[in-house]
């Protein structure tokens, strides 16, 4: 087990607290700031307010080195540069991201931890969804979705239809891309 990861061995707790999981501080800082965070343990039944990540792992022999725990800790180069993306620029971001909140080596927690993954996205506050860098043709796709999306909430306001009536979920409901923060795009 790599050094940053304290145990959650479900035998070396109280039962009755429930399961526990890492949660992971991102330090602030700019795009030129190494990147920094910290590892924690919690009971899932009580969580501080965190959100949760799902993305492309990308390929796992391109690896980046960050700092978690004071340890240099391997990272995806996918992963590095979502971090990169996400991080607030004067504000730490708790997240739980399933590559470095879980000990991946450590095949009885991975596991155990798989098997509340539905719980812990449910919990999170908000979930982000990382596909990659962007570029141009990733920024015109996503605001093309932007426009789709007000045409559709302007057709449902204008005509007084009601999406949920027909039984089919609002396909827009969730979804709210990121401003263009670390790269640069027009919309």
């Amino acid at each position: 087990m790599h050094k940053i990861y304290e145990n959650l061995d479900i035998n070396s707790r109280p039962a009755a607290d429930g399961p526990y999981i890492r949660l992971l501080d991102l330090a602030a800082g700019s795009e030129h700031d190494s990147i920094d965070c910290r590892l924690a343990v919690y009971c899932l039944q009580s969580l501080p307010e965190y959100k949760a990540l799902s993305y492309c792992w990308g390929d796992a022999s391109k690896k980046r080195t960050i700092r978690c725990n004071d340890q240099a800790f391997q990272v995806t180069r996918s992963l590095y540069s979502c971090l990169l993306d996400l991080r607030q620029p004067e504000e730490d971001l708790t997240l739980w991201i399933d590559a470095i909140c879980i000990s991946q080596m450590n095949l009885t927690e991975r596991e155990q931890q798989v098997g509340i993954m539905r719980e812990i996205y449910s919990l999170a506050q908000e979930i982000f969804v990382w596909l990659g860098p962007g570029d141009k043709s990733t920024d015109l796709a996503m605001v093309a979705c932007q426009e789709v999306m007000g045409s559709l909430q302007l057709y449902m306001l204008l005509t007084g239809f009601n999406i949920d009536a027909i039984g089919v979920a609002d396909p827009f409901s969730g979804f709210r891309p990121r401003p263009c923060r670390t790269r640069s795009c027009k919309p």
